[in-house]
């Protein structure tokens, strides 16, 4: 299902995703199935190699050209330098904070992530697993509880990247109600 190349030898078995064979995926899915994949990847040889979890997520979901990606972590969503939950970000806006380090750490790769699924896909949601019913809550309530990721410039939301810590409910409202009537593949 998964092609790797190795990332570096020094790492041992690690790779990076070269390829992604959707013909399995699609077919289980056609056949009612909820796939679930392990991070694991076909490298030189076949050898098996042991690839980011949020990486292969973001790349099947590129690969699908799904209608969303949502990643859980144990952080409440992008923060900003005071440590604030930042609710929406353009792509723009994210790729500043990386280069600004305002991102850092372990959130890299996983926004790393986010990012390459942004070229086909229209949202990324960054939610934090352990708020009971997250999924839910930012999907389809005006509260939210994470981060969404557009591939687009987010009207009015500039100065959320320096300060901001909610969001009008209002704006959220609109956003889950859009994002509720969206259809397509989800990963």
């Amino acid at each position: 299902m998964l092609q790797a190349r190795l990332r570096d030898e020094r790492l041992g078995l690690v790779g990076e995703v070269a390829a992604v064979n959707l013909r399995p995926i699609k077919s289980l899915v056609e056949q009612g199935y909820v796939v679930v994949i392990a991070p694991l990847a076909a490298g030189p040889d076949s050898q098996p190699l042991n690839v980011n979890a949020d990486t292969v997520a973001g790349e099947v979901a590129r690969a699908l050209g799904a209608e969303k990606l949502v990643l859980f972590t144990d952080v409440p969503g992008v923060l900003d330098r005071e440590g604030a939950v930042l609710p929406e970000l353009s792509r723009e806006q994210v790729e500043r904070m990386l280069d600004d380090g305002t991102i850092r750490g372990g959130m890299i790769p996983k926004i790393q992530a986010c990012l390459r699924a942004l070229e086909t896909v229209p949202r990324v949601h960054v939610l934090d697993g352990r708020v009971p019913h997250a999924l839910i809550r930012e999907l389809f309530t005006t509260e939210g509880v994470g981060t969404m990721l557009t591939s687009f410039r987010v009207p009015g939301s500039e100065f959320r990247v320096e300060s901001a810590t909610s969001m009008d409910n209002a704006e959220r409202g609109t956003r889950n109600a859009e994002q509720a009537t969206g259809k397509g593949t989800s990963v």
